[in-house]
């Protein structure tokens, strides 16, 4: 994704962990291209449990097509509700980035 906001800190493990993530995010989008119907329906309960992973959801919107539209209800409630819940206003700030490319994507 472009221009996401940094986290704070330069932590060598936090940079490896989300180099990490970064490389099953960008799997797990190739997998959606061919299979999100299959694919969804296992991992949208796992993505909408707290804490809200708002980045992969907003990953996987991109590439998820139709497919999605059955689950956008379940999506949206749980990205609005941790949003909510969120005390910190800079992860808050994060998260309400991350659901704009999210609810931007299936507009």
């Amino acid at each position: 994704m472009q221009n996401d906001p940094k986290p704070n800190g330069n932590n060598e493990e936090g940079e490896r962990e989300e180099g990490e993530s970064d490389y099953a995010l960008d799997a797990l989008q190739r997998i959606m291209q061919l299979k999100s119907r299959v694919v969804l329906p296992y991992l949208v309960p796992h993505l909408i449990q707290s804490p809200v992973d708002i980045k992969a959801l907003a990953s996987l919107t991109l590439v998820a097509g139709e497919a999605l539209a059955k689950h956008l209800t379940r999506i949206i409630q749980a990205v609005v509700t941790h949003i909510a819940e969120e005390k910190d206003p800079e992860a808050k700030q994060q998260h309400m980035y991350y659901a704009e490319q999210l609810i931007s994507a299936v507009c």
